[in-house]
């Protein structure tokens, strides 16, 4: 592979992690950057800590050719209709380029931001700009702060966020005006919109894919996708294979004991009920959990247990309950480790099922690249996950996996070497559409030299070229070269 030489910056990506704050709107110090050591998380909304993060910038340059450059480009504050925002309507930042990837035109990014808090728009700012790419960052309902503050009332990324995206892709696909009636197109202009695509970093990829399949219609345009490290998949959003951030706050193993990344078996015989158990739920701690006793002596160990003492189920809590997985509370059942009465604290299974429905994107794989299976997919993953431990990364491999299963044509783990910066040290080369499997996938995640600050935007690059290229191959030797317009 011949590296690209004429682009880049280390570029700083900005997310929020996967643990939220109880106010929907986070400050800036609670963003992660990627590619740094990451705060420990909660999964409760508690607030996250973060420690000297500091960006890793370097000097950037990029060559169009011969192209009409458009000068200066813009940063644009509008808010958006939407049924979900109220009369405020929905916060969204616009960032045009200096100079659009293919002359006048550009791709458009739209970055779904991760956690599960409401969004900060001008915190998540992805600076796609040097690649000649529109970005887009919005606040979901009740999220942000300031004047781009969002109408409505944040739902921890439920019907509510996702209907927020949806009024945004319509935004920027010209079905709608903002506030001040003008369109989008008039917004950019004289940038122009060459493709339209979702940026999913960490759990706003689950939110990506649930709208891209119950919001199909509004979306069917989109025509690709990049996913960061993104937790589908039953049990994924809240770590129960195990979590490098300890999901629990201390105690739990790096990695449950109870999950085989070798086959990805789940030894849900282990789930057991410990009443002593403290989990936190809206920020209050409580009594009574899911445990997997993993050493067997029916009762919950878990400080200083090593790698295979009992993992503590900490559950994502939303108005008041906490909710595991649809496999915990399955396997309670069986196990006939459900207290009776159930705590208040403790949803039903038919609670946890309704919630997950909206809320994990791996249930609605089918519908997202089924629907529409010429649409681009790329994820991009690590060998050190930002939040998940399992050797075989199973949020990774079950989303690679199920979209090749639901139809996709054409699915990537991991950009082209092609498009990384020329030096990158050691980067994997893995062909679109190649089979992967527990094993293999731990070959094909990027190498910790290679930082996801320089591997989401050159995702971005790839997908961007290859859909106004037409080149569908699944290896490149060189950049696409899109003609400008």
């Amino acid at each position: 592979m011949t590296p690209i030489r004429t682009l880049w910056l280390s570029l700083v990506l900005l997310v929020t992690a996967c643990g939220g704050a109880a106010d929907p709107s986070p400050t800036p110090v609670q963003d992660i950057l990627l590619g740094i050591e990451l705060p420990v998380p909660t999964f409760d909304h508690g607030p996250a800590t973060t420690t000297d993060l500091q960006p890793d910038v370097g000097p950037t340059s990029f060559e169009l050719g011969e192209v009409a450059t458009v000068a200066g480009g813009a940063i644009l504050d509008v808010h958006v209709p939407s049924e979900v925002a109220g009369a405020t309507g929905l916060g969204v930042k616009v960032r045009t380029p200096d100079v659009p990837r293919y002359g006048t035109p550009a791709p458009v990014a739209i970055v779904v931001s991760g956690g599960w808090d409401g969004g900060n728009a001008e915190a998540t700012a992805l600076p796609f700009g040097d690649l000649g790419v529109t970005s887009v960052h919005f606040n979901f309902p009740g999220g942000g702060q300031g004047a781009l503050r969002s109408g409505g009332t944040f739902d921890t990324r439920g019907p509510a966020c996702r209907k927020a995206l949806r009024d945004v892709v319509g935004y920027v696909m010209g079905t709608t005006k903002d506030l001040e009636g003008k369109t989008f197109a008039e917004r950019i202009a004289p940038v122009t919109v060459a493709s339209v695509g979702l940026v999913g970093l960490s759990n706003g990829g689950n939110l990506v894919v649930t709208a891209l399949d119950l919001e199909a219609k509004a979306l069917g345009d989109i025509a690709w996708a990049v996913l960061w490290e993104s937790p589908l998949g039953d049990g994924m959003p809240p770590a129960e294979a195990g979590a490098k951030t300890l999901p629990n706050g201390e105690g739990n193993p790096l990695t449950n004991a109870a999950y085989n990344p070798d086959t990805g078996a789940w030894a849900t015989e282990r789930l057991r009920w410990g009443p002593a158990i403290a989990v936190s739920i809206d920020g209050v701690k409580v009594s009574g959990g899911f445990y997997f006793d993993n050493d067997g002596n029916k009762k919950p160990t878990v400080t200083g247990a090593g790698p295979t003492g009992d993992f503590v189920v900490q559950p994502l809590s939303f108005e008041g309950k906490g909710y595991p997985s649809i496999r915990v509370l399955q396997a309670a059942q069986q196990n006939g480790a459900l207290p009776e009465p159930l705590p208040e604290h403790v949803p039903t299974l038919s609670a946890v099922e309704a919630f997950w429905k909206d809320r994990d994107g791996a249930q609605h794989l089918v519908g997202a690249a089924g629907g529409r299976p010429g649409r681009l997919w790329m994820l991009v993953a690590s060998e050190l996950d930002h939040v998940q431990s399992a050797l075989d990364h199973p949020h990774v491999l079950g989303t690679y996996v199920g979209l090749r299963d639901a139809g996709a044509t054409w699915v990537r783990l991991n950009p082209d070497a092609a498009y990384l910066p020329a030096g990158t040290a050691e980067p994997v080369d893995n062909e679109a559409n190649r089979p992967l499997d527990h094993q293999t996938i731990r070959a094909a995640l990027q190498p910790k030299t290679v930082k996801s600050s320089v591997s989401v935007p050159a995702a971005v690059a790839e997908l961007s070229d290859r859909v106004l290229g037409g080149v569908l191959a699944v290896d490149l030797e060189a950049p696409i070269v899109v003609p400008a317009k």
